[in-house]
């Protein structure tokens, strides 16, 4: 089960299967590392992924769309979350090689959230989350066969804007290879910042490393 809930009392809750973060808002803000608010004159926000995402000004709710990148990175960054948090409240200084163990969870964690960031394609952009790769699989299994059978097969695409794109069994053949193009900048990325990692011989050394 995941489910992001900001609660009227300032409190933000975070589930994603056997893992749990809850925190002030202040702090979910400083563990996050950039800001999150509700939209104004709300005091409630919830969210499950594609079943439900609604905010409330303590009278009405307004139902928002049941897929929000925010939050599923959010659930991405679950991890790093908790371990920032539980750097707040040790009150025992971390040695450097926890220290050093904390900022590659932190570099693994935006690894992972940036990679289900929308896909760039054709000059638009492809959402890429959970129900958007399911679709992309079934698209690709169907142009292959249609490819190996010889015959034509072309789909319209919704985007990430909402704008409408043809793709042809050649374009959609094109995308796991854009994929893997992607995925490999984005490890080579992470490989070099454990590189600087392993180099880093002080804390200091080690805040200046950011994704």
């Amino acid at each position: 089960m995941k489910l992001f809930k900001h609660h009227p009392d300032g409190y933000i809750l975070i589930t994603s299967d056997d893992k749990t973060y809850e925190d002030t808002l202040d702090n979910f803000i400083a563990d996050l590392g950039h800001t999150y608010s509700l939209p104004a004159g709300q005091i409630l926000r919830v969210y499950q992924p594609t079943e439900q995402h609604y905010v409330s000004d303590g009278n009405n709710q307004t139902f928002l769309s049941s897929i929000w990148d925010d939050g599923d990175n959010y659930f991405t960054l679950i991890d790093s979350l908790n371990i920032r948090k539980a750097i707040r409240n040790k009150p025992i200084p971390l040695t450097f090689l926890e220290l050093q163990e904390v900022k590659w969870n932190y570099i693994k964690s935006c690894r992972d959230a940036e990679e289900r960031l929308p896909l760039p394609y054709l000059g638009k952009l492809l959402d890429f989350d959970e129900i958007a790769s399911k679709r992309l699989t079934w698209a690709i299994s169907t142009a292959t066969v249609a490819k190996l059978a010889g015959q034509s097969f072309n789909i319209d695409w919704t985007t990430s804007d909402g704008s409408v794109l043809t793709l042809t069994e050649n374009d959609i053949l094109g995308i796991p290879i854009a994929v893997a193009t992607r995925s490999n900048t984005i490890h080579q990325k992470a490989r070099g910042k454990a590189d600087e990692i392993t180099v880093a011989t002080t804390a200091e050394q080690l805040d200046a490393i950011t994704w």
